[in-house]
């Protein structure tokens, strides 16, 4: 993907997010909005940027690090950033190769993320900093535990788990993550503000 082929992308998705906000069109801009502006952050990490593949190659090295705490024998395959080879070593099965792609680096649930604490209605500016910074450190962490487990997964389960840990179980550690960031980010400065204007209402 070209930088011309983002700029005009850009370009038009800034139109049609003036003109729904002029127009006081609210769910269009909401969605336009935080929608247009994850695809653009996404395009930007992976063609622009060499964000992915920082967050590739960092969230390889921490589950590696951390790995070795639990006795757990893993090496870093360097010819392919992102990669983790880990010994499965109980079951004398040799080696296992994992590679950390698009949908485990994170970048698709930080993107998301930004677009959606970015045009949600109702939040001041400094609920929204501090909610970017807390929730993309948590997706950050949230997504090295996920490896982790697989990683732990398949050095006590054998090669057989890794559908189950990677699919099923992983995938659900990390949607709990989600939640509980869209919890503390999103639902409830919201709620809490729904009771301060309640509350305003009544004593008036």
């Amino acid at each position: 993907m070209s930088l011309l082929v983002l700029a005009i992308a850009a370009v038009l998705w800034a139109g049609l997010v003036y003109f729904f906000y002029h127009y006081r069109i609210w769910f269009f801009y909401y969605a336009v909005g935080a929608v247009g502006l994850a695809l653009l952050l996404i395009g930007i990490g992976r063609f622009l940027l060499p964000f992915e593949l920082w967050l590739k190659e960092t969230s390889a090295y921490w589950t590696h690090y951390v790995a070795l705490w639990f006795g757990i024998q893993t090496r870093i395959f360097t010819e392919a950033p992102g990669a983790i080879l880990v010994m499965v070593i109980p079951q004398g099965q040799g080696w296992t190769f994992l590679e950390i792609g698009i949908e485990c680096s994170g970048l698709l649930e930080q993107a998301v993320l930004i677009g959606l604490v970015i045009f949600y209605p109702g939040l001041g500016a400094a609920v929204r900093i501090r909610g970017l910074i807390i929730g993309v450190l948590v997706t950050y962490l949230g997504n090295i535990i996920r490896i982790l487990f697989i990683v732990v997964a398949l050095a006590y389960l054998g090669k057989a788990s890794l559908f189950i840990s990677h699919t099923i179980i992983g995938r659900i550690i990390f949607f709990l993550f989600v939640v509980a960031i869209f919890w503390l980010i999103i639902t409830r400065p919201t709620l809490n503000q729904i009771r301060k204007n309640l509350a305003a209402g009544h004593t008036g």
